[in-house]
């Protein structure tokens, strides 16, 4: 009797073997990898165009006093990081007003300027600053058609010709990501706004950010805002960065102080972190101290895989603001006025540097790094 038992166990195990082998194996659940995408970007400060620049340009351009500008020749110095670049972002300090070309306090820059930054490299030119309405209302809409002309390159950010535009967000898409664009100004020099140009408000950037927030991405916002000539950032920074944080803004572009100011990262309670760059500085400018010839171009990118954004990469470049003069008295007859990355920046160059001399300044190398490192700290990477 056990011999059968023991017989029908074999045949039982025996048979179930068989079942296991000739069963259809089940394929293993593949998770599919999430789609990457990502965007290189470069920010710079304030392109303030002095009446030497543009004199200049006009050497540039054929014959001297013809009113024909030219103003390539000041951004081939940097032009290549520019280009690098599948975004970039400039402040256009002064507008392009139309009539004949006017130096500080009321600028007014030749339209060729669109010409020049479109040929940089480029994308995004922001209008709104303290000097929005220098030419009023006219040389406001005038700048606006000037870059209208260059749509297929430029996107013309923070101005308004009409009450569509004003509450239109612009959006761009590249490589898949959207990334919106808000700005807003601290002021206008007491002129009026005219609803062309949006001051600081803490209801209306609430409600546009929240928009821009279903729009897009990433939220980028250009602020114009601090105390000219200081590094330290003041109140009213303090107050609304930290309001663009609680809103979830992902970057914010500082302008107005002329000189850099530092970069930092702050979390909300969801855990959503904004980068924030205080001043970038002066991108090209005749400005008379170390401190205004010393700016910055913010490198970073925006990344996307599935749903989950970030921004990575994250570096300062300095950039440092080199003008000569055409005489022995500094500052007379200023030329050869172009940026260029302080990596990139030689001691020769400094040694023809027109603050040499003046009020007993000396100008080196190793004096901007000195100041970059001062301000900017060990936060984030410094190309040198």
């Amino acid at each position: 009797m056990k011999k059968i038992i023991i017989l029908i166990l074999v045949i039982a195990i025996a048979f179930m073997s068989y079942l296991n082998l000739t069963k259809p194996k089940e394929t293993p659940m593949i998770k599919e990898k999430e789609s990457m995408s990502e965007v290189s970007f470069i920010a710079v400060g304030d392109n303030l165009i002095h009446s030497p620049i543009y004199r200049e340009a006009d050497k540039n351009e054929g014959v001297s006093g013809d009113e024909k500008y030219n103003f390539n020749y000041a951004y081939k110095q940097v032009k290549p990081y520019i280009k690098s670049a599948d975004l970039s972002f400039i402040n256009q300090e002064t507008v392009l007003g139309g009539g004949k070309p006017k130096n500080y306090p009321n600028f007014n820059t030749p339209n060729s300027m669109a010409d020049a930054l479109a040929d940089t490299g480029f994308d995004v030119v922001n209008g709104s600053n303290n000097h929005s309405m220098d030419m009023g209302l006219a040389g406001l809409k005038h700048s606006i058609e000037v870059f209208k002309k260059h749509a297929d390159k430029l996107t013309y950010i923070g101005v308004y010709e009409n009450k569509e535009a004003y509450n239109h967000i612009p959006v761009i898409n590249k490589k898949g990501i959207k990334i919106a664009f808000l700005s807003y100004t601290y002021g206008l020099n007491g002129r009026s706004s005219y609803g062309a140009v949006k001051l600081f408000d803490k209801e209306l950037i609430t409600k546009e950010v929240k928009e821009a927030k279903k729009q897009a991405d990433f939220v980028v916002v250009s602020a114009h805002w601090g105390t000219e000539y200081h590094h330290q950032i003041n109140s009213m920074q303090k107050e609304y960065s930290r309001l663009f944080t609680s809103l979830d803004v992902d970057l914010v572009i500082g302008a107005h102080p002329h000189v850099i100011q530092k970069m930092e990262y702050q979390t909300n309670t969801n855990g959503h972190r904004t980068l924030i760059a205080y001043s970038l500085g002066n991108f090209i400018s005749c400005q008379n101290t170390l401190s205004t010839s010393l700016g910055g171009m913010l490198s970073c990118s925006f990344n996307k895989q599935g749903n989950k954004c970030s921004i990575k990469n994250i570096s300062f470049i300095p950039i440092v603001n080199h003008m000569e003069s055409g005489h022995k008295k500094p500052f007379s007859n200023l030329c050869h006025i172009q940026p260029y990355a302080l990596k990139d920046y030689t001691e020769a160059l400094a040694k023809k540097h027109t603050l040499n001399g003046y009020k007993n300044i000396t100008v080196t190398k190793e004096h901007f790094k000195n100041l970059t490192d001062k301000v900017m700290g060990n936060n984030f990477k410094i190309q040198y």
